[in-house]
């Protein structure tokens, strides 16, 4: 099983045989599919939270109406409900923070990794061009050494036995 691990902490998985484009097609796929943001979904999840949290913020934060009070039987019955009720919205816009925080922390863990990997491809790239170099110079002294005139060597019978190359007088 071949195994991709991602910048992001994400593993996927790929059979023995399955070709390296394959492989990187889906891992660019995957790192731009998670690059693109919040989805038009979430981004309306998003705002629809953020006008929630501030509905809530706002109603909190506004003077508490003169209310007559209430005869003892019906306050008893309904305050502890509407505390109850109260609490739990408290819980729920903390919670909607929670999560808007971690699509901000997750979105910069993204930009960053992206960022990193920018710095790598650069860096292979500068590597690949500087092996691309010695290797033309190797090439270029093997062609020059394979074109040069060579000595037929011959032993004491005259049988040949190697060869040298020939000085270059020019």
């Amino acid at each position: 099983m071949i195994k991709a691990q991602l910048p992001d902490g994400t593993t996927l998985s790929f059979p023995d045989d399955t070709p390296d484009e394959v492989i990187d097609t889906a891992v660019r796929k995957h790192i731009q599919d998670k690059n693109s943001g919040p989805s038009e979904n979430e981004q309306q999840i998003l705002s629809k939270l953020d006008q929630l949290q501030a509905s809530i913020e706002d109603s909190m934060m506004e003077e508490e109406p003169e209310i007559e009070e209430p005869e003892p039987e019906k306050e008893d019955i309904l305050s502890p409900a509407l505390n109850g009720m109260i609490d739990k919205l408290e819980g729920i816009a903390q919670i909607l923070q929670t999560k808007k925080d971690k699509v901000r922390d997750t979105d910069h863990t993204l930009v960053m990794s992206i960022e990193t990997l920018n710095v790598s491809v650069g860096a292979l790239v500068s590597e690949i061009a500087s092996m691309k170099q010695q290797s033309e110079t190797q090439l270029e002294d093997l062609a020059r050494i394979l074109k040069s005139p060579r000595k037929l060597i011959k032993d004491s019978d005259g049988n040949p036995v190697g060869s040298r190359l020939e000085e270059d007088n020019g």
